[in-house]
């Protein structure tokens, strides 16, 4: 029975294990942690088995990955490189969801050398995203069009229903990711003209996005030029990703960021203060008792209108509490972390909701035409939320698709070629995740030429 190892029993994990399972995989999963779901899961299945695991132990890494065909790695992408090394060193080929970044691209000569599979960006977004635009693109180019834009946005919110907290936000992946995540600039073509944002001001770059009757706002995600080349767009004159959240996000993240609460430099000695006075040291050294009238203050100062509702969100939190840390050593985002997740986790029969658009304004030899590709799936977390669907189930394909030799590309790569996408699309298909297509003809003066 061929054997995957998985690093990770985190928030996504659930849907990847089941599905190794179901397809007769020895499956080893090896996290700090543990869930109850997914001890359960792996209790109950003759192939399953956890393994308790320390991932700064270089030689245990080593030892799990040398069992394995397939090793998976939904760990933080911190922690990415130490798996690779493991993998190249012990010859084994491996998935991630995360975004292939310098320090593994590094890997590249090496692992093409010994026939390693690297596969990386195999998730929702980065992964879903990928495959569908690239399907399409595809289509276009083999019928003589060309893409002149293309926008692509993806969020994963709580479905309206349980969008019921002054965030309309909850947790259903890495809280701390989604917080390191804002602390990222952006860059992005329009009109033939780079657009560069820099991380304090990405959130004064969010624009209203209705997709699916669902009232929105869309702000730009990293740095999409380099998908021009990825996608073999380079004839398009604008290129975009944003990530979508519900409004009033964007307003509350600027201004966590302009109080200090996205950092991450250890704040030391703060066992038995209060939350408002370990505030009161980030935010301009204030004493507890002074803070919240200066937040309240500063709120009016920096923001457009909504300042009421920014602080209403902040103190709903507990951000301004008179409850004592529990630890001596924090950062800032760290102590923002707890307070969000404490608050903002779904309750049982909750749905999370993943919302993905692509728009493309394609022209071909017979005309012109705007082309929406939109999904939305819906799932409950802890049992089959729709992000960890979306995130897992790909990467579960794709190591499936390599156990039986259906993926070849050594190297670093990422799953843009019809090699890797269409079968991992045809399945996801099967599994109900789909795109609605909606075509739109234009007059040709709406394209710039």
């Amino acid at each position: 029975m061929k054997r995957v190892v998985v690093f990770g029993a985190g928030m996504i994990a659930r849907p990847l294990i089941e599905y190794l399972l179901k397809h007769h995989l020895r499956v080893v999963v090896a996290s700090k942690e543990f869930s109850p779901a997914i001890d359960t899961l792996l209790e109950v299945s003759p192939q399953g088995e956890k393994v308790v695991v320390d991932v700064t132990d270089e030689a245990a890494v080593e030892s799990l990955v040398s069992q394995a065909e397939v090793v998976v790695s939904l760990l933080p992408y911190t922690i990415h490189e130490k798996i690779v090394r493991a993998c190249l060193k012990c010859r084994k080929h491996l998935v991630t969801t995360s975004y292939l970044r310098e320090d593994i691209k590094a890997y590249q000569a090496e692992a093409e050398g010994k026939g390693i599979i690297i596969l990386m960006e195999s998730g929702m977004d980065p992964g879903i995203d990928h495959m569908s635009a690239c399907r399409f693109i595809d289509e276009v180019h083999s019928r003589n069009g060309v893409v002149e834009r293309f926008y692509s946005y993806c969020g994963g919110l709580p479905a309206p229903n349980a969008a019921n907290n002054p965030w309309k936000y909850k947790f259903s992946w890495s809280p701390r990711g989604v917080l390191l995540a804002a602390r990222s600039g952006a860059r992005y073509l329009e009109n033939d003209e780079v657009v560069e944002i820099s991380p304090e001001h990405l959130f004064e770059h969010c624009v209203p996005r209705n997709i699916n009757s669902h009232q929105l706002e869309s702000f730009p995600n990293r740095d999409a030029l380099p998908y021009q080349q990825k996608y073999h767009i380079e004839e398009a004159h604008s290129v975009f990703r944003g990530t979508l959240r519900y409004p009033g996000w964007g307003k509350t993240m600027k201004s966590l960021r302009e109080m200090g609460l996205l950092e991450v430099q250890p704040l030391q000695g703060v066992k038995s203060l209060s939350r408002k006075e370990v505030l009161g040291r980030i935010f301009h050294r204030y004493p507890g008792r002074e803070v919240v009238e200066k937040v309240r203050s500063f709120l009016v100062n920096i923001l457009d209108g909504e300042s009421e509702e920014v602080f209403q969100r902040l103190q709903w939190i507990g951000l301004f509490g008179d409850e004592t840390m529990e630890t001596d050593t924090t950062t800032p985002l760290d102590f923002l972390n707890t307070l969000m997740f404490r608050k903002m986790q779904y309750q049982p029969g909750e749905e999370d909701m993943i919302l993905m658009e692509h728009e493309f304004w394609v022209s071909y030899p017979t005309g012109k035409e705007k082309v929406h590709l939109t999904l939305e799936e819906r799932g409950y977390p802890g049992k089959n939320g729709a992000t960890a669907k979306c995130v897992s189930y790909p990467a579960a394909i794709a190591t499936r698709l390599i156990l039986e030799g259906k993926i070849k590309r050594a190297g670093t790569t990422i799953p843009v070629e019809k090699e890797i996408y269409q079968p991992i699309l045809d399945e996801l298909e099967e599994l109900g995740i789909r795109f609605i297509e909606n075509r739109e003809k234009m007059g040709e003066h709406l394209l710039p030429g």
